[in-house]
């Protein structure tokens, strides 16, 4: 590759538009609701964490749990809700 010339960046491919008929949403469009709200996260290890979500990635869920920020992973996580009450 000459000297001058910069890689080309590959472009993100988008996901088509769910047809009609399709129902539901997508854990990411469920955490994007859920942003800055109080959640209950259950553990694998049967332990619930509640705290307010501040983040989320593919594989975790960043959460602010009394005044600290903790990072969990998504494998370790059973499910996850809007804690009662919020």
């Amino acid at each position: 590759m000459p000297e001058n010339q910069q890689p080309q960046a590959k472009e993100k491919k988008q996901k088509p538009p769910r047809p009609p008929g399709v129902w539901g949403i997508t854990d990411l469009q469920a955490l994007e609701a859920f942003q800055a709200k109080t959640l209950d996260v259950n553990m694998v290890s049967g332990d619930v964490l509640t705290g307010d979500l501040v983040g989320y990635g593919s594989y975790s869920l960043t959460l602010k749990v009394d005044d600290r920020v903790i990072v969990v992973g998504k494998g370790a996580v059973s499910w996850y809700g809007l804690a009662s009450g919020d």
